[in-house]
């Protein structure tokens, strides 16, 4: 179970990591980008800019929108190498770097011009690229913080490589100043990195593809996905206020010691990240590895709904992962898990689990794997009316119990004991007419208890346009149950067998 176990959790990381040819699609653009700040005529040509990715696309610790329609948000360095803060105010560098992002714009005929955030440029791609990029304008500043660090008495292996950057917000905006905002994303690379297996850190540093070595990931970076969708959807109605990924990020990076499994790494890091929250003058201090004069926690003050939320989401994580993960039901793990991480990506994932084609849901794959033979039972009576077929019907049903989020289930996908099942109808056939519901079990257990049924029974609910038919998981087997809509004493629809797969 242990190993299925694991198969399932990177299966899940797996599934909610940006595709393959969206990361190229990535990459490309960005090197696109570079390569037009580096051309001849451009403007900061002469200082040498540098494109680089930062944040959960460096990390590799992306994590799809829940909703198809949100775009991903990738995060960019542009870095002039050849300048310094004697040479030039935040100010011009912003406007500089901004005249070449819009001059690309223009060139590559996108339809949306570049907009000025608080410190960075946005390019805006077409609907169908599902992303947009934040370009950060910035200039070297890693021997200043090694400076500062050092009067502290601090060395720091990462710092070197920090950077200035711009903000319209900052008092020294329009000034010639050495005191300009700060960022270090190269060096959290370098710090978050060191904090992986050996072996795996060596193996993106392999010679090999470029996707292939985005895609190899270690326990630390696939828990990180599994933590950020757990958040995602536990804040789906406050997005503004869920905490934010750099400090699920950074903690879980702390708490993680090497695990390498999946399942190990996510009990480690969920039962040991508030031990990485410290307090300086009072204040929650989560501090950049890369530069310990920024706390990422610093918004909690101004902000202390955040800090609730993210001690309510943690709350929540480690009463989870502690639950779900001590399971050894195959089955019970994969519904816990779809109420935790969202139905299609758990499915996704377990189809892939159990070998089943990739573009099929599992529960798909189980009910096309019954026979017709499987339905003939003696116990199941055959319908005491005629059938005049003119108009279809279809079920859906949706499980719930006490604990678990409700959710949708899918003819023939596993389900446990005890839950509550509520079957709904929906045709196309013109009121007035009956609705009659045919339940059928099967198995050992169900016919020792003398429910094996087979009968009919009268769905007289109807109300507002809601037909709905209740039923229990009380037997281990396969059951199933149809929907017949009778008018004038005529079968007018009939549904498909809507197979309950109790295991």
């Amino acid at each position: 179970m242990n190993s299925e176990k694991d198969e399932i959790l990177k299966h899940i990381a797996a599934e909610l990591d940006i595709s393959d040819s969206l990361y190229e699609q990535v990459v490309a653009r960005y090197e696109a980008l570079g390569k037009w700040l580096c051309r001849p005529e451009s403007t900061v040509q002469r200082f040498d800019p540098e494109i680089y990715p930062q944040g959960s696309i460096e990390l590799g610790t992306v994590v799809k929108p829940i909703n198809d329609e949100n775009e991903y948000d990738i995060d960019l360095v542009c870095e002039l190498i050849k300048l310094s803060k004697q040479m030039v105010t935040q100010q011009q560098l912003k406007e500089w770097v901004g005249i070449e992002i819009k001059g690309y714009a223009s060139k590559n005929g996108m339809n949306s011009k570049p907009t000025e955030g608080r410190r960075c440029w946005t390019l805006h791609y077409a609907d169908s690229a599902k992303f947009h990029m934040d370009t950060l304008p910035s200039i070297p500043d890693g021997l200043a913080l090694v400076k500062s660090l050092e009067m502290k008495g601090i060395s720091n292996p990462w710092v070197s490589q920090a950077i200035a950057i711009t903000d319209n917000k900052s008092l020294t905006y329009k000034q010639i100043t050495q005191d300009w905002p700060q960022s270090n994303p190269k060096g959290y690379v370098l710090w978050f990195r060191s904090r992986m297996p050996k072996s795996l850190f060596e193996a993106q540093k392999a010679n090999i593809g470029r996707v292939a070595q985005y895609k190899t990931k270690s326990p630390l970076q696939q828990s990180i996905q599994i933590l950020k969708r757990h958040r995602d959807i536990m804040f789906a109605e406050d997005p503004d206020d869920k905490p934010i990924s750099i400090i699920h990020t950074t903690l879980a990076a702390h708490a993680y010691n090497g695990e390498l499994s999946v399942s190990d790494a996510l009990l480690r890091i969920v039962n040991n990240m508030e031990y990485f929250i410290g307090t300086r003058n009072g204040e929650a201090y989560i501090p950049n590895p890369s530069n310990p004069n920024e706390n990422f926690a610093d918004k909690w003050r101004d902000y202390p709904r955040r800090k609730e939320n993210f001690k309510k989401w943690l709350q929540q994580a480690k009463a989870d992962f502690n639950s779900i993960l001590q399971y050894q039901n195959t089955i019970e793990l994969i519904e816990a898990l779809i109420s935790l991480l969202g139905e299609r990506t758990v499915n996704r994932a377990a189809a892939q689990v159990f070998e089943k084609v990739e573009t099929r849901s599992l529960s798909t794959q189980i009910s096309l794997a019954l026979s017709p033979q499987f339905f003939n039972v003696v116990h199941r009576q055959r319908p005491q009316w005629l059938e005049s077929i003119s108009g279809h019907v279809t079920v859906d049903c949706v499980r719930s119990r006490k604990g678990f989020r409700s959710t949708t289930l899918k003819s023939g996908m596993p389900v446990s004991k005890h839950w509550s099942l509520l079957f709904e109808a929906k045709t196309n056939v013109l009121h007035p007419y009956q609705i009659f519901w045919q339940v059928v079990n099967t198995g050992s257990e169900a016919r020792t208890a003398n429910q094996l049924r087979g009968g009919f029974y009268d769905g007289a609910t109807f109300t507002r346009g809601v037909r709905q038919w209740r039923e229990s998981t009380l037997y281990l087997g396969q059951h199933w149950i149809e929907c017949f809509i009778i008018k004038n004493n005529l079968v007018v629809a009939r549904s498909r067998p809507f197979v309950v797969n109790i295991t």
